[in-house]
């Protein structure tokens, strides 16, 4: 009897040993199955790291928006319309109904120097009378040398904002004439001698132009073009004529603003349009530059004109490109 329980609980032993060799079996198949899966596991985690590049790629695209800064020399051809305002004759300038010439002519302080510089004698000085025979030549604005600066705020690749300051100076020359009798002639009434005195105007000019600038082509070598409004303000800075010899000149100022209402003419501040087309040529990843040309549609109100002209300008920008330019 004892012996048949010994053998039964023999037996009951080896049951859980069995078990236990069993999931000892199973749990050393599954190890080696993960040895085995291990080069895939790397594999998923190269990949993951790989995706993890993503970002950082998203941040180096996404630095912000692109702030492009510019030069820019250019020659400034004015209108070709009159500039006379500068020569005497603007009826809108006047005092006691007289041009501005006639009471610098008047004025007994000047008379003496006047004359000696035109060797004229009383009687001719005092029959000169200003009237619109004197003013028959016409001013003209000269050509002028103008200095910008642009800034470029880019939205897209090639479309920016555009922002700039110009800043031009103007001169224009001319002749007042006068005509005085030749009194060692018969005929001092029909004969008489023409005097041409110089005129001189300047101006400045300061121009903000805001608008759009677009860039086309896929090539290096690309065009642009660009448009919107501006803002023109126009200064007349000197106005006057001369007298004497070269070298031992007088001049006599006919901006005598306590004597006539040019001290309120003789700024204009008035709002008009630009557009301009021209090359863009990409030179490294920091500069690029532009050669092109742009018409502004301006009024400058000064007495004796006023109204819209155009006024065309050639400039050449040297542009400084931002670090994340798609350009």
């Amino acid at each position: 009897m004892k012996l048949t329980y010994t053998i039964i609980a023999f037996f009951m032993m080896i049951g859980p040993m069995h078990a236990q060799i069993d999931s000892a079996e199973v749990y050393r198949q599954l190890f080696e199955e993960d040895e085995q899966l291990d080069p895939v596991l790397i594999i998923e985690d190269n990949n993951y790291s790989t995706k993890l590049e993503k970002p950082e790629k998203d941040e180096d695209e996404d630095e912000g928006i692109p702030i492009f800064v510019s030069i820019q020399p250019a020659l400034y051809f004015p209108n070709n319309a009159n500039a006379n305002y500068y020569n005497g004759s603007v009826k809108d300038i006047t005092y006691n109904q007289n041009y501005i010439i006639q009471t610098v002519w008047d004025n007994t302080n000047n008379k003496r120097t006047i004359k000696d510089d035109l060797f004229l004698n009383d009687d001719q000085y005092n029959s000169v009378k200003f009237d619109e025979s004197n003013f028959n030549y016409n001013m003209k604005y000269d050509i002028g040398l103008m200095i910008g600066f642009q800034a470029f705020v880019a939205f897209k690749p090639r479309l920016s904002l555009m922002l700039d300051f110009n800043f031009v100076s103007l001169n224009t020359a001319s002749y007042i004439t006068i005509s005085v009798p030749d009194y060692e002639s018969p005929n001092p009434d029909i004969n008489s001698n023409v005097i041409k005195m110089n005129v001189y105007g300047k101006e400045q000019r300061f121009i903000t132009d805001l608008g759009v600038h677009y860039i086309i082509g896929k090539q290096s070598l690309k065009y642009y073009v660009e448009g919107g409004a501006n803002l023109l303000m126009a200064k007349s800075t000197d106005n006057y004529f001369t007298t004497g010899e070269e070298g031992k000149e007088h001049t006599w100022n006919l901006k005598q603003t306590t004597n006539n209402t040019a001290q309120s003419t003789i700024t204009s501040i008035t709002f008009g349009g630009f557009a301009g087309a021209g090359l863009f040529f990409k030179m490294n990843e920091d500069f690029a530059f532009e050669l092109g040309t742009a018409v502004a549609v301006n009024n400058v109100k000064f007495p004796g004109y006023d109204k819209y002209l155009s006024n065309i300008q050639l400039n050449i920008r040297i542009i400084y490109l931002s670090k994340n330019s798609k350009l």
